[in-house]
């Protein structure tokens, strides 16, 4: 069988600006049963990787991988580049030199390497000394690339002060915390490796010490009027009273077929929903115990459907049986259940958001 050589695809990975990370080129050779080896050049040393025949004639698909590239002059362009780079490939069948195919890249357009990270903070209590901790998190979703280096990244506070560096893999989840003063600080999660990566950060608020609306600066709980001059601790307040009173306004339009109540509860109910999101919107980054807060909600509103549950049963059951003059209150308390459905549904989006874990 004639030998032949077909180099089928070049992929280099890597940031703009910087040294590629690595070259992957793969092809198929036919009549070539030892194998063979392909050579790059990017205007500096060639650099040679070979692969393995199946020991026998016929068509098979073959692939290598170039990496420690440091001082080939294999750099990723970025779009459009004044002075591209270049890099040559070639392919060669070990038994017959005559065999060969090459191709080249120019400019040389890497896919990223970098990372998604994301960084999480939640504020703790005031300790003895006025200032607080804040536990912070960070998830790192590698690139797809087997090939790309390791991730190796060091989270800075923002005030000075560095944590200890981490690797991914073996671990892509993080977790740290830093005592501050009260203060606002920008927070980043700084990639070492891959090179040429954008940091990740966020704008952490620490709030001062006993200014907690009455509750010595510890989260403040909604329920209690004392926190209600806390801005957060109101805002949330207000909009859980809001919630409370769509739900009673839509069982009471609809008992009394009042559809001048129903409008007020259909504006009471969207008003709620908006404090809500208005809540996690502006208190989600400066609440200490947000995510606890937030896992209490959920119970209450769970409670409130359950109760609400057990009401839709008997009602249901009367109107079964013949007392059909339940059936707008009925009616009522399934849109109202729907609805406290809808507020459970927003509080898990929040907590999705706010990256609370159980």
């Amino acid at each position: 069988m004639a030998c032949g050589m077909k180099i089928g695809s070049v992929t280099v990975y890597g940031s703009p600006g910087q040294t590629v990370n690595s070259i992957v080129v793969s092809g198929i050779a036919t009549g070539c049963p030892g194998g063979g080896y392909v050579i790059i050049n990017c205007g500096g040393p060639n650099l040679t990787q070979t692969f393995q025949g199946p020991g026998s004639s016929g068509t098979y698909h073959w692939q290598v991988t170039f990496t420690n590239l440091a001082g080939s002059n294999c750099i990723c362009d970025s779009a459009n580049p004044t002075n591209p780079h270049h890099v040559l490939v070639e392919a060669f069948c070990s038994a017959d030199q005559t065999c060969n195919d090459k191709t080249q890249v120019r400019p040389i357009i890497c896919s990223s390497c970098c990372p998604t990270v994301t960084l999480t903070a939640e504020i703790g209590d005031c300790d003895s000394q006025g200032q607080r901790a804040v536990n912070f998190k960070v998830h790192i979703t590698p690139a797809s690339d087997p090939n790309c280096p390791q991730v190796f990244a060091q989270l800075d506070f923002g005030d000075g002060n560095f944590g200890q560096a981490f690797t991914a893999p073996p671990s892509y989840n993080w977790q740290g915390a830093h005592t501050y003063s009260p203060g606002t600080y920008t927070v980043k999660v700084h990639l070492i490796a891959p090179s040429g990566c954008f940091d990740a950060e966020i704008r952490v608020i620490v709030p001062p010490c006993g200014t907690g609306g009455g509750n010595g600066g510890h989260p403040c709980p909604w329920w209690q009027p004392r926190c209600w001059l806390n801005f957060c601790g109101g805002l949330l307040a207000a909009a859980m009273a809001i919630v409370l009173a769509a739900g009673v306004l839509i069982i009471a339009a609809c008992c009394n077929q009042n559809w001048v109540v129903g409008a007020a509860a259909v504006a009471t109910a969207l008003g709620a929903l908006f404090l809500l999101w208005l809540w996690y919107h502006l208190c989600s980054k400066i609440s200490p115990g947000f995510c606890d807060t937030v896992k209490q909600l959920i119970a209450v509103v769970e409670a409130i459907i359950f109760i609400q549950t057990i009401a839709l049963v008997i009602l249901g059951a009367l109107y079964a049986g013949g007392t059909t003059e339940v059936l707008p209150c009925l009616i009522g308390v399934a849109v109202s259940w729907g609805y406290y459905g809808t507020v459970l549904a927003l509080l898990d989006k929040i907590r999705q958001w706010s990256h609370c874990h159980d």
